[in-house]
Parts: C-alpha cells; structure tokens; sequence
C-alpha cells in the first residue's frame, strides 16, 4: 500500500513536471529568422566583418532577443541563385549596401512576397533605389557633400579622384564627386585607378607629387587606402583627402607607428556623429554589454536595435519600417536612431602618434 502510494505520489510529480515544461514550451516565443547578406570576402570584406560584428554584439547584449541571425556571405550570390529559395522561411531579409547583390535579393524577394531591408542607398539613387526604408537614405550623398567641402570651404580649385577599378560603388562615387566639384567651377584634373588589394601604388603617389591637385578623393577601403597612405607620405603632405567612414577600419587605425602617414589631413563623410577619438581599437567593442565604438559596427548594433523593433511590431516589419522612415522625413531626416539625418563631415589627422577626430 505504501508502495503503491508512493509510486502514484512519483508519476503525479513526473507528470506535473512535464506537464510545465510543456507550458513553458509553449509559451517560448518563436524565434524570427533574419536573413542578413554581407560581402564577407573579396573588396569589401573588411567593412562587412564589422557590420557581422555588430550585428553579434547586439545579439550577445540581448540574450532574451526572439531574432535568429542568419549572416551570409553576398559573394557570388548572382552566380548561386538558387540559393535564395532557402529565404523563403525569413521574417526580413536584409540586404548589403552593393549595388549588383542588392538588385538581385530585391528582386527575388519582390517576388516571393518576402519583405525586403536595405542597409544602405547607393549614390544618387536614394530616392528610387529602395522602394520601402532604408537604413540610411540621405538626401544628399556623400559624394556631393565633399566636393562641396572642398569647393567651397577649402577653397580649392584642382581635384584628382583615385577609384577601385573592382568596385562599382567606389566608380560611382568617384563620378558624383567629379560632377559636383566642376558644377560648382573646379576641374578635376586625372582620375586614377587601381585594383582592390593592389600593393604597389607609386605610379599613383608619383602621380599626384607631379601635379599636386591640392586635394585628392578616395572612395576606397581601409586595406587599401592604408597601403596607399603608407606609400604617399610624407610626399602628400599639405594635400588635402576626401574620403568615406569605410576607411575607418583598423588597417589604417592601427597602423604601426612607422607606416602612419605623419601630416596627412582627411574629411571624411559618417551617417552619424560619432563619439571617436584616437587609440580607439577593435577590441573596445569586445565587451558583450557594450555598445561597439567602430562607425560601421555601431551602425549593424543600430540596425539591430530597428530589426528588433520591427519584428516585435503588431503592423509587420515592413509597415514599421516605412511609417518610421516616413515620420523621420517628414521631421527633416532627424530620426532616432541618428543615422537617418544627412551624412555628418569628420576632420582626421594624423601624427606618428596615431590618428585624432579634430574640431
């Protein structure tokens, strides 16, 4: 009888324990799956690892967060399609900021009905590029607002551009600028090329040193406009270079102290104000509970930080993401997150002591 007892006293507690696990099973909110293309190799394979890093950072700092990650590399996408059928199951699908892999996922996910983020607008094309929100979407792009700078507040009247043959992007922007610079009466004197992971660029130094432009634009990469910089000083002093955030990866941050390019002085153009000094390392985000420090690392956190928001939202991510790209329009760009607003102009310099964020 005790036996008995006992055993009945057992499957009650077995059963009332299953019986919550269930519950709580069920009560577990479903994970979303985010499908996130990045260019993990090839020319812009710096600037996508510090958007994957970003984007894992978050997910470290919100460990209760329903989203599943999936980060992709973009590379060879067009040549692969049929991977694409494997989105079918995403909640969002977010794709790079180039232009040739961009159009693709576009168009594959238009068609199977899947909603579609950007993380990013490719020159002169914010207004029509994207047909719902985009991370970044200014009016007016980066391109434009540097040779404006150097135009107008620098003054200066002789230009070269130096592009990445391998990068329609770098082209494009390389074009913009050269338009606007002479639009506004300054000549843009040579446009100069070389090939992403390109080593040797004297042909290009010596270029420069021969007709000294005055001020030089590189819509390039950190690797490479690192090597570039090395090669160019101290012969490049008193020119002054345009250039974008993708430079600010830790190629050029960390350069060791003879390689650093003493004198140089650079505007470069961020989606949002940053809090940047010199010394900041890659290893300042390892914090998981930290925000990353990096521009292009905070931007994937910020992205995040949207992507959450939206899926937790009653009217779908889409219709979120448009209602508050809409209302960031209609306040003048000035949403929050910052990156809304138009591109901000940031002041290097650099000393054998490292870079340093000027006034």
């Amino acid at each position: 009888m005790k036996s008995g007892s006992f055993n009945g006293r057992s499957l009650f507690r077995t059963w009332s324990v299953l019986l919550l696990l269930a519950v709580s099973t069920a009560c577990q909110k479903p994970k979303s799956e985010i499908s996130i293309w990045l260019p993990l190799s090839g020319s812009y394979q710096a600037s996508g690892e510090a958007y994957r890093h970003g984007f894992l950072q978050w997910q470290k700092a919100h460990p209760q967060s329903s989203l599943d990650w999936k980060i992709q590399d973009v590379d060879g996408l067009i040549q692969n399609f049929p991977i694409l059928h494997e989105l079918e199951d995403s909640t969002l699908v977010v794709g790079p900021w180039l232009l040739s892999p961009c159009q693709s996922l576009q168009a594959f996910c238009r068609n199977a009905a899947l909603p579609f983020w950007g993380l990013g607008a490719y020159p002169n094309q914010s207004e029509n590029f994207f047909p719902a929100a985009a991370l970044w979407r200014p009016r007016l792009s980066s391109p434009v607002l540097l040779a404006r700078k150097g135009r107008r507040d620098l003054g200066l009247l002789r230009a070269f551009t130096v592009s990445d043959l391998q990068s329609p992007e770098s082209l494009a922007n390389s074009q913009s600028f050269a338009a606007e610079f002479t639009a506004l009466g300054g000549m843009v004197e040579d446009a100069l090329y070389y090939r992403s992971g390109q080593r040797d660029f004297q042909e290009i130094v010596e270029s420069v040193n021969r007709w000294r432009p005055g001020l030089v634009y590189i819509p390039g990469q950190a690797r490479d406009v690192a090597d570039l910089l090395e090669q160019a000083y101290p012969g490049w002093q008193g020119t002054w270079l345009l250039g974008q955030v993708d430079w600010l990866g830790p190629e050029l941050l960390e350069m060791p102290e003879t390689a650093r390019p003493d004198g140089c002085q650079a505007w470069l153009t961020a989606p949002m104000v940053l809090q940047w000094n010199s010394g900041v390392k890659k290893a300042a985000s390892s914090d998981p509970g930290q925000v990353p420090v990096l521009p292009l690392e905070r931007l994937a956190w910020e992205a995040a930080g949207m992507i959450a928001a939206a899926v937790a939202s009653d009217s779908g991510p889409m219709e979120y993401l448009d209602r508050y790209h809409q209302a960031s329009e209609a306040s003048g760009l000035k949403g929050d997150p910052p990156f809304f607003g138009e591109p901000k102009l940031l002041h290097l310099s650099c000393s054998s002591q490292g870079w340093k964020l000027r006034p």
